[in-house]
């Protein structure tokens, strides 16, 4: 791999937590805002969905960082948007409906929409302080940090 696709690899690695996700992202930031982060001499950058086209639209959990060189995709990232567990990108009532579901346990979250729903960052699952913290998010009383 050329260096210049090596060094953004690196920096994409640094941006990723201990379980290998990129977080940090504010919820509705369009793709272009977020790739401004970014640089890859050699290769391209873009954010992708869970199936693989080019996300034209906001970030959103379970979106990719893709790297590509001569158009072979060479790595991706999955992406966590922290209250996001619908992965539209957004922190809305659809996602406090599943984070109760998930806690009811009618419907379970797996994988990066998991996390995205611990968004106290204690690394235990989704709990009941993650319902009433999106709650309070979404009756714009606190913020939850990404």
């Amino acid at each position: 791999i050329r260096k210049g696709v090596m060094n953004a690899l690196q920096r994409i690695e640094a941006a990723s937590k201990n379980d290998g996700n990129i977080t940090g992202v504010a919820p509705e930031m369009k793709a272009t805002d977020f790739l401004t982060g970014f640089q890859c001499e050699g290769g391209t950058l873009k954010v992708i969905t869970a199936e693989g086209a080019e996300q034209p639209g906001a970030v959103g959990t379970g979106n990719k960082l893709a790297i590509y060189v001569d158009g072979a995709l060479v790595a991706t990232k999955e992406i966590v948007v922290y209250g996001d567990v619908n992965g539209d990108g957004r922190i809305s009532m659809g996602d406090l409906v599943k984070i109760n579901r998930h806690l009811l346990e009618l419907s379970k979250l797996n994988g990066v929409y998991l996390a995205a729903g611990d968004v106290n960052h204690k690394n235990d699952g989704i709990s009941m302080s993650d319902l009433v913290i999106t709650n309070r998010h979404l009756l714009q009383l606190t913020t939850i940090t990404q």
